[in-house]
């Protein structure tokens, strides 16, 4: 009877923790020979998001290596050489004709060149039944500017020039006429002027590039040239004033395929990867 009792009475107070106990509570784990348990951390509906990794200490980056070509298409110094035919008035007794030829080199929009330069006459007189010709050589040293032109055209150029050189006259002698003397009096000569050239485009498609250029050029003489017969000058004008009109057949190495409307959309273009 006194176990039965005492039974009853350890069910009844373990019932009464039971029901102490709130719903959904999780147990608590009490740390061996401690007394009080540890406060329980408050639930909510969402998980603390995890702690932020620490920031990477920044690594130095190796120093920059320069590029193997330091310029653009634009900027690359680069070779151009032309060959002309020429027609001249006023820098000789009468219309010559002859031919040129130079060579040099160009950067961006700018070109420095040396030419050689022929021109010649036909016959002309200097007396009855008495004639001569006249060749002058010239050589010259060039500066020009270039700006890109649109479509069709290419570009357009002025150069100031300053060239030297000689006058030489021939007298035309034949069996049926005795020799007679024509001289050239102060027969070197100076001069410098100003040349527009308007260029079109040939071919862009291989290197080098080829380009067909018309242009005009005005020339002034820095000294008196003049033609004599039998000590009487025949010709000669200070200063000498003269215009050559002319075509140029040039190329220039690896020359910008094309300044696309024109120059503003270079810098666009350096940014592309080029496929010269």
């Amino acid at each position: 009877m006194s176990s039965r009792h005492h039974l009853t009475t350890w069910t009844l107070v373990l019932a009464a923790l039971l029901a102490a106990i709130p719903a959904g509570a999780a147990p608590r784990s009490v740390a061996p020979g401690s007394t009080t348990a540890p406060p329980s951390a408050p639930v909510t509906g969402t998980s603390a998001p995890p702690p932020s990794p620490p920031a990477a200490a920044p690594m130095s980056s190796p120093a920059a290596q320069p590029p193997d070509e330091p310029f653009g298409d634009s900027d690359r110094m680069r070779g151009r050489a032309g060959i002309n035919t020429i027609f001249g008035v006023g820098v000789l007794p009468i219309p010559a004709y002859g031919v040129g030829v130079g060579l040099g080199f160009q950067w961006r929009r700018f070109a420095l060149a040396v030419e050689g330069r022929f021109l010649g006459t036909p016959n002309f007189s200097v007396a009855p039944d008495r004639s001569a010709f006249a060749v002058l050589g010239l050589g010259i040293v060039s500066a020009c500017y270039q700006t890109p032109l649109p479509r069709p055209l290419y570009s357009f150029e002025a150069c100031p020039f300053a060239g030297a050189g000689r006058l030489h006259v021939q007298p035309v002698v034949d069996e049926d006429t005795p020799g007679y003397g024509v001289a050239s009096a102060h027969p070197f000569t100076a001069m410098g002027g100003l040349r527009a050239l308007v260029g079109w485009q040939i071919s862009h498609a291989k290197a080098p590039d080829l380009y067909l250029k018309a242009f005009a050029e005005f020339n002034v003489g820095f000294l008196r040239n003049r033609i004599s017969f039998n000590n009487i000058d025949v010709w000669g004008t200070f200063p000498p004033v003269g215009v050559v009109l002319g075509i140029e057949f040039s190329m220039v190495m690896n020359q910008p395929a094309k300044w696309a409307d024109p120059i503003e959309a270079e810098g666009a273009a350096k940014e592309a990867p080029s496929t010269r």
